[in-house]
């Protein structure tokens, strides 16, 4: 399947993407765009080892930092303890995934997935935020910078799938039309 073929099926079958946002105030959410935990971090007044700390180990907490456009969360890591990271990581370490993580912004394809991690520890968190974009403009021009996932990065927890370095495949060539012929458009990347 050439390039081009892969990303018109892959925005065929998932015209919007979603996002779940912590930030406190929408307003700055729309005018300065989504931030990965590392990007958050770089605008920040910590220091260089407290954002090495912060990247390259879990968080147990959500994390309130205040950047030079305003304040922002980043979220916590719980479904992501290091012993049982260590359990499912092949070639890497604890620390090198929870920096590839916190390198990343995460998006859902399916709207309910999105609503369903929304409501996760609802109580315990801050105000959520879903992001319904036009995956078609999302990824128009930067292809290159959205790779997908089959399972959750984010847990390590309930039936942790094997993860490493190749855990993460570009869209053109991630195996689409296999994964969805396989287990359907709703549970592709799982």
């Amino acid at each position: 399947m050439t390039e081009h073929l892969a990303l018109t099926m892959f925005v065929r079958h998932y015209p919007l993407t979603f996002h779940v946002s912590l930030c406190p105030v929408p307003d700055l959410l729309l005018s300065n765009g989504l931030f990965s935990a590392a990007g958050l971090l770089e605008l920040t007044a910590s220091s260089e080892e407290q954002c090495k700390i912060l990247l390259e180990s879990q968080r147990q907490t959500t994390l309130r930092v205040l950047t030079g456009f305003g304040p922002a969360i980043i979220n916590d890591q719980l479904p992501l303890p290091a012993k049982a990271l260590a359990g499912c990581l092949t070639g890497m370490l604890p620390r090198e995934w929870y920096k590839e993580l916190n390198e990343r912004i995460f998006f859902f394809l399916i709207q309910e997935r999105a609503l369903q991690f929304a409501r996760v520890r609802m109580s315990k968190l801050p105000q959520k935020i879903l992001v319904t974009l036009s995956t078609e403009r999302l990824i128009r021009g930067r292809e290159d910078a959205f790779e997908l996932c089959h399972f959750n990065s984010g847990n390590a927890l309930r039936k942790a799938a094997p993860r490493g370095r190749n855990s993460f495949i570009p869209i053109a060539s991630y195996p689409l039309a296999e994964r969805i012929t396989k287990f359907g458009r709703a549970r592709l990347l799982k």
